[in-house]
Parts: C-alpha cells; sequence; structure tokens
C-alpha cells in the first residue's frame, strides 16, 4: 500500500525547514525528476515502516554518516532533549537502547541512535501529516 501519492512528495518542498533539510540530506532535491521522486516516496515509506535500523535510509547507514548528520544539523539534540523532557531518561536509555555512559559522552551510538530517532519522527510527521 503506498503511503504517500507522488503529489504529496511533489509538495514535501513547501513544508518547513527540517523537512526540506532532511529531503537534502538524503540526498534529493526540489529539482528531481518523477522517477527520483519515487525514490524519495519509497525511501520515506520504507523508513516508516521498518525504521532506520533496517539499512533503508541509505543516506545514514554508517556512524561516520550519523555522526556527520548529527554534527550539522543542531535540531537532533533539540529534539532528544524534548524526548527526554517528556520521557524520562531511563525511558530514553530504553528505547534507544544506549546506557548512561553513551548519552553522557554523546557517543557515536548515542548520536547514531538520537539521528535515526529524529529522521523517524520526521519522517512519521511527512506521512501522518501532522
Amino acid at each position: 500500500m503506498t503511503l504517500l501519492s507522488l503529489e504529496k512528495t511533489k509538495a514535501l518542498w513547501e513544508k518547513d525547514y527540517e523537512i526540506v533539510n532532511l529531503l537534502h540530506e538524503l540526498g534529493y532535491s526540489e529539482d528531481d525528476d518523477d522517477e527520483d521522486l519515487e525514490a524519495l516516496r519509497n525511501e520515506l515509506e520504507a523508513i516508516y515502516n521498518d525504521g532506520c535500523s533496517s539499512g533503508c535510509c541509505l543516506a545514514l547507514t554508517y556512524y561516520s554518516d550519523t555522526t556527520a548528520f548529527y554534527e550539522r544539523n543542531e535540531e537532533v539534540a533539540e529534539h532528544i532533549e524534548c524526548v527526554a523532557q517528556e520521557v524520562g531518561l531511563d525511558m530514553l536509555c530504553d528505547s534507544l537502547g544506549l546506557t548512561y555512559g553513551d548519552i553522557l559522552t554523546c557517543s557515536k551510538y548515542a548520536k547514531n541512535a538520537y539521528v535515526w530517532a529524529y529522521v523517524e519522527n520526521l519522517v512519521r510527521i511527512i506521512i501522518e501529516g501532522e
């Protein structure tokens, strides 16, 4: 089942900064043709259905990719801070599979988990239309 129409995928370029920035980070641009937009739609749907850990988020597969994304996008840390305030540190650690040490040192494992959680949240917003 298709969750995003091609028209809705094209309209993503009119969304807010965070969504447009994510699309750029994934390697897409507003000038892409329909074939590229179809690939974007498929990637977003795969992230929504299977999560980044499945390997479907091709631009964010390796620690070097997610660490660089984290360093370029301060919104990731802001998102994680909000989540931590909402659910607490114990739940954050459990849900992301992190230790307190990972969080305190902002290890590559933490950055990876933070980026994937951030991306999955944005994709959820895109698909569910919040």
